[in-house]
């Protein structure tokens, strides 16, 4: 069985959840909102390929717990795909360590917003040796003189093209010209 953890797959990343789900993935969502879970499964003809993780990932030992009791019961995903606010970084650590402790070959593709830099987070992200780093940033869409900020789905379809790809870095949108961010 393949396995995939998507964390923020009920937000933006909603369509990559689904897009799993359609390539055969049994999805462990990490959620912490269960409307926004419902409405998901909702949408899905693969509602049995889809876990519902509730937790609050900023409540680390509650975290844990969860992946814990997930993997036992589902195995260790190969594929990991998580959007991590900036205030919960604790929780990218601990979704790498309780990966790390099966010792299978993983792919993770961590989500970042336009500021940060690509090489100061390979830098300070510590990923197992079994493990393989993907780094997706998201950027804006230059529309002539204006600028925007990407939609839900140009942001899950640069992250189903990365995995497709299976591209190290990717960037979706543009960074270029800062100055014209939205």
């Amino acid at each position: 069985m393949k396995h995939a953890l998507v964390v923020g797959g009920t937000g933006m990343l909603a369509e990559t959840t689904l897009w799993l789900a359609d390539q055969g993935y049994h999805v462990s969502v990490v959620a912490r909102n269960k409307r926004k879970m419902d409405k998901v499964l909702k949408r899905s003809p693969h509602t049995d390929q889809l876990i519902p993780v509730l937790v609050d990932y900023k409540n680390t030992e509650e975290l844990i717990h969860r992946l814990s009791r997930n993997f036992e019961r589902y195995g260790t995903p190969r594929l990991v795909v998580a959007w991590i606010h900036s205030d919960a970084e604790k929780a990218r650590e601990v979704i790498l360590r309780e990966i790390a402790k099966a010792s299978v070959r993983f792919d993770v593709y961590l989500i970042l917003g336009s500021s940060h830099s690509r090489e100061e987070f390979r830098q300070k992200i510590d990923v197992p040796e079994h493990g393989t780093l993907h780094i997706v940033q998201l950027g804006f869409v230059m529309e002539g003189n204006r600028s925007r900020w990407l939609t839900h789905e140009e942001i899950a379809s640069g992250v189903i093209e990365a995995i497709k790809k299976e591209k190290m870095e990717h960037i979706v949108g543009v960074l270029e010209r800062w100055e014209r961010k939205p």
